[in-house]
């Protein structure tokens, strides 16, 4: 419900008037007879349907008080169908009885519609990926089938797939068109319930509310009520869903306590079951037991301590609506309280999100004048991605005045970033200014800004970019050409390159997959590169190229994993003649057998770059050991904490979140996780690549 629209008024779903829906006994008469026709089993003559209306059926005086069971009934029966109209002819129904007995029977139904609709759409964001990379392979396999007809069949094959995925697609896209609109209808349809009812009976249905949020073991009818309230917009709304969020994430954290220890005890079983690969060339049943009872176990506490996150992110989410909705008098108040807590919890980045997300000006120049104040990078860096991705182009004098030149590289990176979102003037000369001083990582990020506000590229030559700027700078006005994806940015820097990805970071860690399906030959579908060339033997080639690329004195480390993980060095190693010879020693002898464990090379990674696990008090930037990081595998999470993606994704983000790492990703072959890759990718600011 937008803020100030008529709240003790009423409009129909359906397009009604309100003066249609007054309280009047015809009007009674014909919503309780709509219900009737919608739930009961009439069968009409052919001609009837025609154009000859079928006789009402006869509304019994006995049954009085029955019409929102009828409505409920016949709401029941329309969600079933695909017609969005005859749903919302049968919303109108229920909505247009006025019952405030009538809320809670649309939030629940608002509660699971929204969760189907959420399902689906993420099926089909996953399909879409994957699609995207079948169409890759098939164009492979095409060009492979035309020198060599042994491929026809697998082009076959993957065009069956292909089909199958599109059918998919198609099919789920058509659901969507229907259940998105319907789920919003429902949630506007409750709101207009709630505000039709006299003032008494409106503190009642909040109430109500209220209690289901803190009574229900649904999360999500506790979400649709948290919505609910914070569409309606009364006092302390937003400030109280906050609450229960952070009481949520206080929760959470006091869940993580066991996780250590319980995740310490599943990485032992890890190392036995990779001895037992290495030795014996498989496990033995006693160890394969008690590896799935201890991983069961970690695996369920992560999964209620990502549930718990998700319910946190939830009610946050209905806090920055809740804030926009309030009335005048009171947002102020709650604006204030906001960020007094973004300033002191614990989860303070957390409320940052709800004061950008609520798009309420006051709010926003809160946060303007805390990132003024602000000394810790982690929270800096907070305010200024939220305040660029919302478009608020106030944060570009501190960018320029402080951001820049902060002593945290993590905020002038992000500063750099900013800026090519934003897309100001009066940018490109300091960039240039940037690109003098800075080296590495930050130095690339200044030219990804200047590429963006210019359209240009001088492939890192500073004489080059001054020059032509000192040409160009008067009656300058910035590019409007379309952004490149951040593959096509890594595939045409300079500096180093991992299977053409391409870095000038100087800080660099490499994850390696030496899992056993390494040995399988590099492309198995289009019969390329040099013959009896396994994957493994590909991946020591690039990345004794990547290392050659690093020049002396970069520091860098190297993570090998399969079910167990193990690592170069503890600490960063330091390039010069002797440790590249040792480097080449290292990566000669690894040797791929046992599963993939994508979790346990992250996570061994993320806490050799300084990552920590959560604790009590505010998340503080950690400057890293590693500012950029390339994980390659060629398979799907197999072994490990927790094989669920979103569980991986979760635990990567969280912990790179006070680190600031950039995350390039790598998948080789058609088994790998496309969709878990790409994100990694995505979600932690680096680009990926199917090879």
């Amino acid at each position: 419900m937008e803020k100030g629209r008529e709240r003790d008024g009423f409009v129909a779903v359906g397009g009604a008037t309100p003066s249609v829906l007054r309280d009047t006994s015809a009007m009674k008469y014909v919503l309780f007879a709509t219900a009737l026709l919608a739930c009961a089993p009439f069968a009409y003559p052919a001609s009837g349907l025609m154009g000859n209306t079928p006789p009402m059926p006869t509304v019994s005086p006995a049954l009085g008080g029955d019409e929102l069971k009828l409505a409920e009934k016949a709401l029941s029966r329309a969600s079933q169908k695909d017609s969005l109209e005859e749903r919302v002819a049968a919303l109108d129904v229920l909505v247009g009885l006025g019952d405030a007995d009538g809320v809670m029977i649309l939030v629940k139904r608002y509660a699971s519609a929204s969760k189907r609709a959420a399902d689906a759409r993420k099926d089909l964001d996953e399909s879409t990926l994957l699609l995207e990379r079948r169409r890759v392979q098939l164009a492979e396999l095409e060009l492979a089938a035309e020198r060599k007809s042994s491929m026809k069949p697998a082009v076959s094959e993957m065009q069956t797939k292909i089909q199958d995925l599109e059918a998919k697609i198609k099919k789920t896209t058509v659901k969507l068109a229907v259940d998105e609109p319907w789920t919003a209808a429902l949630r506007e349809g409750t709101n207009k319930l709630v505000a039709v009812q006299a003032s008494g009976k409106r503190k009642g249905v909040v109430k109500e509310l209220w209690k289901s949020i803190d009574k229900s073991d649904e999360a999500s009818t506790r979400i649709a009520c948290a919505e609910v309230l914070a569409d309606i917009g009364m006092k302390d709304t937003a400030k109280r869903l906050a609450g229960i969020a952070i009481d949520a994430l206080d929760e959470r954290v006091k869940m993580m306590k066991a996780l250590p220890a319980l995740e310490a005890d599943v990485h032992k079983w890890e190392r036995k079951i990779q001895e037992e690969v290495d030795k014996m060339g498989g496990n033995t049943q006693g160890t394969v037991a008690a590896y799935q009872r201890l991983q069961g176990e970690a695996a369920s506490l992560r999964l209620r301590t990502y549930r718990q996150k998700q319910l946190a992110a939830d009610f946050l989410s209905a806090a920055a609506t809740g804030l926009s909705n309030e009335p005048d008098a009171e947002q102020g108040k709650a604006i204030v309280a906001l960020l007094k807590l973004a300033r002191k919890s614990p989860h303070r980045l957390r409320v940052v999100e709800v004061l950008v997300d609520s798009n309420v000006e006051e709010a926003r120049a809160g946060l303007l004048a805390m990132l003024e104040q602000e000394a810790e990078p982690l929270q800096q860096v907070s305010i200024l991605d939220g305040l660029s991705m919302a478009g608020d182009k106030r944060i570009v004098p501190w960018i320029l005045s402080a951001g820049l030149s902060d002593a945290s590289w993590h905020v002038r990176s992000r500063s750099m970033a900013a800026i090519g979102v934003l897309r100001p003037t009066g940018c490109v000369e300091p960039l240039l200014a940037a690109m003098k001083v800075e080296e590495g990582r930050i130095r690339q990020n200044a030219e990804e800004a200047l590429k963006l506000l210019t359209a240009k590229d001088f492939n890192g030559n500073l004489t080059l970019w001054e020059r032509w700027w000192a040409d160009n700078k008067d009656g300058f006005v910035v590019s409007d050409a379309v952004a490149k994806s951040d593959e096509e940015k890594a595939l045409e820097g300079i500096g180093m390159s991992f299977f053409g990805l391409r870095s000038e970071s100087e800080k660099v860690l490499f994850i390696l997959d030496a899992s056993g399906s390494m040995n399988e030959p590099m492309q198995t579908y289009t019969g390329g590169g040099k013959a009896g060339e396994t994957r493994l033997t590909v991946a020591k080639r690039e990345i004794l190229k990547a290392l050659a690329g690093v020049k002396n004195g970069g520091s860098v480390n190297i993570v090998v994993y399969a079910a167990d993980v193990w690592i170069w060095s503890e600490e960063p190693v330091v390039l010069d003649g002797e440790t590249r010879a040792d480097a080449q020693k290292f990566i000669e002898e690894i040797v791929a057998n046992g599963g993939t464990n994508i979790w346990g090379c992250m996570e061994r990674g993320l806490q050799m770059a300084g990552g920590k696990k959560s604790k009590k008090g505010a998340a503080k930037w950690t400057e890293p050991s590693y500012d950029t990081l390339f994980l390659l595998t060629d398979g799907q999470p197999s072994i490990g904490v927790s094989l669920n993606r979103e569980e991986i994704l979760d635990m990567v983000s969280e912990t790179n979140e006070s680190l600031g790492i950039v995350i390039n990703t790598i998948g080789l072959s058609s088994d790998q996780d496309a969709v878990l890759m790409r994100r990694l990718a995505e979600e932690n600011h680096g680009a990926y690549a199917a090879r």
